[in-house]
């Protein structure tokens, strides 16, 4: 019989049981998830010719590839940011800012901005609410900007992917959850998300 541990949740500190079962499940179900992926953008690929494949230019394939990929999770991004997350008017009255001001730190990779329809979407974790008005959070500025020196650039949807998902680098908690935390019990907070920022950037640009 498969034993099960117990974890502490991090966002409220209770206790609850893993089923090492279930978890093996989820793993499966990722990896045949990526698989149906991959070879459906191979099937693909395969219904065209050699000749039109070449306008594509060796140059540009991975940015495409990349393209596509972001294109078939991206429901998926937005059902976990759908709770969380202010448009381009909230912003403004809550940061007290313009839009012209948005958009150019999104622009520049200093703001997170998913773009919507008609609109644009602000991850609010992104922000500490403690201030008034609320302003960028120093720890994730300097984790978007570590990010964009390794990878030239912000993809903003890899970054939230990024934040949601538990990082080896943060002792397996993500960057929201450690977000959550007071600066005073993560004294370090800023180094340590540069630091998992720099490793995930880097892989995703290999």
């Amino acid at each position: 019989m498969a034993r099960r541990r117990s974890t502490r949740d991090g966002h409220n500190g209770a206790r609850h049981t893993v089923d090492p079962q279930a978890e093996a499940a989820v793993l499966l179900t990722s990896a045949e998830i990526r698989n149906e992926l991959i070879s459906g953008f191979r099937t693909q690929l395969a219904l065209y010719p050699d000749h039109l494949l070449e306008t594509v230019g060796l140059d540009r394939a991975r940015e495409y590839g990349q393209r596509a990929a972001r294109a078939a999770i991206a429901p998926a991004v937005w059902s976990v940011v759908a709770e969380d997350r202010w448009d381009t008017s909230e912003a403004v009255a809550h940061l007290g800012v313009t839009r012209q001001a948005l958009a150019k730190r999104v622009a520049n990779g200093t703001m997170i901005g998913l773009p919507g329809r008609g609109t644009t979407h602000y991850p609010v974790w992104q922000f500490d609410l403690n201030t008034d008005p609320p302003r960028m959070r120093p720890a994730v500025a300097a984790a978007l900007t570590a990010w964009s020196e390794v990878a030239d650039g912000i993809d903003p949807f890899a970054v939230v992917a990024w934040a949601r998902t538990s990082q080896p680098e943060l002792g397996g908690a993500s960057p929201i959850v450690l977000l959550q935390k007071d600066e005073n019990v993560v004294p370090d907070l800023a180094d340590r998300l540069v630091f998992s920022a720099r490793v995930t950037a880097s892989r995703l640009s290999q």
